[in-house]
């Protein structure tokens, strides 16, 4: 399609005028035919769009025929709802919202509202999605509309809904990501995480396969690429998604769905939400990767019940073994009881003769130490008496002024008494040695007869009374226990 304008007076630049002169593209794509030679002034091609015009000039354009990827736009596109104030519908993935950059010349949702005659035009878009990103979309039919959808997106009262799948599996339910984003510095193609402006995506884990997750999203604010960078920046881009994920991945294209959106009609002021049902190239990725997870499940099934059955089956093989191997085990180790036994009660009538012997000798002991300890009882009684004595007479000299004022005179006990209390003590020194002797002999002897007579004793009770010991015989009745059983 080719025009051809003649400029009235001295204008402005080409491309502002070109974009007052046709309000249904925009000075962007404008700037690109310029660029790309379709268009013409004076008979020649400009290729700068900053060219100054002038009255008189003669402007030539020649709008490029769209490729024609869609027969007609108004049997792809499925309406979801119209009526007089809005019109909702829902995008095919591969469809440009407007004409940008090497898709400038491809149908575009523009070109749809133009067939539409809804008297707005492209300005009637109040919000987009991406070329690859299918679902649904809310357009203005009305400038009160216009109006009314453009609050409610500012206000951030629209509620969108988004299924996504991605890359990875999640540890986590619900999550929140809440970072800035800014254009890209390296790439002015791509956005990033910067400290751009504030953007907020919350999502929920629908479903996990074996190396992907179905995700229901729900950004609450609007930037250019916000899902998609945000998903990315925690290690789980979008499937399909070649400028922020996996350029690998073998699908179409990015496998990001607007799937519901709730508003507030302009007109009759009430909330009503829309629902776009799930493309077949969505769909279809979702079934391979059921598949997928199922018959990795059931290999990882069939394979590990294989090697259970054989670690059973060489289980079995080896239980066998070990039974016989305890059978051969038990028999020896009942053989050697039978003889411990036999040991022991004769060791036990030999050590009952020597226990009578013992027991008398132990009397007769006990009969003389009991006398002795009872002639140092009253020795040690009268030995008290004496020292109580002396302490008193020690006051007396030290008080001895004070008594003769008194007139009281006490005799000092006689040196035959001194005697005796030396004697006493004495006394009760050498019977205390005695009764050590005679303690130490006692120990002695019961040392030395108890490690004359009891050597086999000894070892046999220790044997009998090991933890080993009583672990084993517990282990041989269990093990009798199921040997019987099999």
């Amino acid at each position: 399609m080719k025009k051809r304008i003649q400029v009235e007076e001295n204008s402005r630049r080409l491309d502002i005028y070109l974009s007052e002169k046709f309000k249904d593209y925009s000075r962007s794509f404008l700037q690109k035919l310029i660029k790309n030679g379709f268009v013409k002034v004076n008979s020649n091609k400009v290729l700068k769009a900053d060219l100054k015009l002038k009255a008189d000039d003669i402007v030539e354009i020649e709008f490029p025929e769209k490729k024609k990827i869609f027969d007609k736009l108004e049997n792809f596109l499925e309406i979801v709802y119209e009526d007089d104030s809005i019109l909702v519908i829902n995008k095919p993935a591969g469809l440009c919202v407007h004409p940008a950059g090497k898709f400038s010349f491809e149908p575009t949702l523009v070109d749809f509202l133009k067939t539409k005659e809804t008297g707005l035009g492209r300005s009637g878009i109040v919000h987009r999605l991406d070329r690859d990103t299918s679902g649904i979309m809310v357009i203005a039919k009305t400038p009160q509309a216009q109006f009314s959808l453009m609050k409610q997106f500012q206000k951030r009262t629209v509620k969108k809904t988004y299924l996504g799948i991605v890359h990875g599996i999640f540890s986590y339910k619900e999550y929140e990501i809440s970072a800035p984003i800014m254009r890209s510095y390296k790439d002015r193609k791509k956005f990033c995480i910067g400290t751009g402006r504030d953007a907020v995506t919350e999502f929920k884990v629908l479903k996990c396969f074996n190396n992907y997750s179905l995700l229901e999203i729900y950004p609450q604010t609007g930037r250019t690429h916000q899902i998609r960078v945000h998903l990315s920046s925690i290690g789980h881009p979008i499937v399909g998604d070649k400028l922020y994920g996996n350029k690998k991945d073998d699908v179409p294209r990015q496998m990001l769905h607007s799937y519901k959106l709730k508003l507030f009609h302009p007109e009759e002021k009430k909330q009503m939400e829309f629902t776009a049902k799930m493309p077949d190239d969505f769909l279809s990725i979702l079934k391979k990767l059921s598949v997928l997870f199922f018959v990795l499940w059931s290999t990882v099934f069939c394979v590990n019940a294989t090697s259970n059955s054989n670690q059973v089956s060489s289980s079995q093989n080896s239980v066998s073994t070990e039974i016989k191997n305890i059978k051969s085990e038990l028999k020896k180790l009942t053989k050697e009881i039978e003889k411990m036994s036999q040991r022991v009660s004769n060791t036990e009538e030999s050590l009952k003769e020597q226990d009578v012997n013992n027991q008398n000798r132990l009397k007769e002991i006990n009969m003389a130490v009991a006398e002795l300890n009872r002639k140092i009882t009253n020795l040690e009684i009268d030995f008290e008496e004496y020292k109580r004595i002396s302490k008193l007479e020690k006051v007396k000299e030290q008080d001895k002024e004070s008594k003769d004022r008194t007139g009281i005179k006490e005799n000092p006990p006689s040196h035959d008494e001194s005697e005796k209390f030396s004697t006493l003590e004495t006394e009760i020194l050498l019977v205390k040695k005695e009764i050590a002797m005679i303690r130490e002999k006692i120990g002695i002897t019961q040392a030395k007869s108890g490690q004359e007579e009891s050597i086999e004793e000894d070892k046999i009770i220790k044997f009998l009374k090991s933890p080993w010991t009583v672990a084993t015989a517990l282990g041989i009745s269990i093990l009798a226990l199921i040997i019987a059983a099999f």
